[in-house]
């Protein structure tokens, strides 16, 4: 259902009473600029979007509102739909006091800048989706204090992320930042978030290695999740160099730990020194040639184990091999331990 939504004019009062000259006699038509430049700032401030269709619910029936600018005053909605439109910023105050709204998707529409505090006092948002835009950067405090369980900024080109982007998120429970541009996880970006599910850094290009001061991404941000096999940490498909002992310290029980396909050569003795359960830890397509013991001796809280894609050198192969019969855990590996006979023959090779 089509519904045309002019934007309303509004007759305010100037805030002026009177504005004496200098000798003392008063100026009207300086009182009815005032009034005027007034009014423009307040429908300057209030004009959010440029023309565009916006499609809400309004109670769950679908509206959609044409050549809209604002939705501010539809106080009834629950869900907000922005798709293939042309939105470069989300304004500060773009949805506010919004009391009944639940969702925001804004897709595929260029939105490249988001302003501070563009949701303000929304009590029911539960999920934001920003996906397929072109944001390269999340301001410092943009979701900070929201009652958000879904934040979703897939496949934006995102290159910068700011230390409290994320701060006081206490009911996140899913962030998906897969398929961006991001280098660097920076110390305090979950600061105060703690209950998080699934957090997707798929398919960008985070590095880890010796000239990078170490300190741990993820402080906390799976403090308390148990045994929940629907759990995920996903750092796959990234520039890893390394798994140093910092970066995962906190991180206790995840259904699933994604490393596959980076470029690790090394798993720090105590990288995993904290992971308590897991259901998979997938090491595929890296460039590992042995695990030490210490890492060894966590896997074993670790019911499946992707190991296969590496360079494993011989003598590692043949020790996992063991170690697997040892602890009655399936062995992926895609090597067979040879003996010393076939190991001299292939090196001769």
């Amino acid at each position: 259902m089509l519904i045309a939504h002019p934007h309303s004019i509004i007759l305010i009062q100037s805030p002026y009473r009177s504005v004496k000259t200098f000798t003392g006699h008063s100026n009207m038509w300086l009182v009815k600029l005032g009034a005027f430049f007034a009014f423009c700032a307040l429908n300057a401030e209030s004009q959010y979007f440029d023309s565009i269709a916006i499609k809400v619910y309004r109670r769950d029936q679908p509206v959609t509102l044409v050549r809209a600018d604002n939705v501010n005053d539809e106080k009834e909605i629950t869900d907000v739909l922005i798709e293939n439109e042309v939105v470069p910023v989300l304004k500060t105050g773009s949805f506010q006091n919004l009391t009944l709204l639940k969702s925001i998707l804004i897709q595929g529409s260029n939105l490249r800048i988001l302003e501070p505090s563009p949701f303000v006092n929304l009590p029911s948002l539960r999920i934001i989706n920003l996906n397929f835009n072109r944001i390269t950067e999340v301001p410092e405090g943009v979701f900070a204090n929201l009652t958000v369980a879904k934040i979703s900024l897939r496949g934006n080109g995102i290159r910068t992320l700011s230390p409290y982007a994320f701060y006081n998120l206490t009911n996140l429970e899913h962030l998906d930042l897969n398929s961006n541009s991001i280098k660097i996880i920076p110390e305090d970006l979950f600061y105060l978030t703690q209950n998080l599910r699934s957090l997707d850094f798929g398919y960008n290009q985070l590095e880890s290695h010796s000239d990078i001061r170490p300190y741990r991404f993820f402080p906390d941000v799976f403090a308390n999740v148990n045994e929940d096999k629907n759990s995920m940490l996903d750092l796959s498909n990234n520039n890893f160099l390394e798994i140093n002992n910092n970066m995962l310290l906190g991180v206790q029980f995840v259904g699933e730990l994604l490393l596959s396909n980076n470029n690790i050569r090394r798993i720090g003795d105590g990288a995993l020194k904290d992971l308590r359960w897991s259901m998979l830890v997938d090491l595929e397509g890296n460039n590992l040639k042995k695990l030490s013991d210490g890492v060894l001796k966590t896997l074993t809280n670790v019911r499946d184990i992707n190991v296969q894609n590496n360079p494993w050198e011989n003598d590692f192969v043949c020790k996992y091999n063991k170690w697997c019969s040892d602890f009655n855990i399936e062995n992926t590996m895609d090597m067979s331990c040879l003996s010393a006979n076939e190991t001299s023959w292939w090196n001769n090779f």
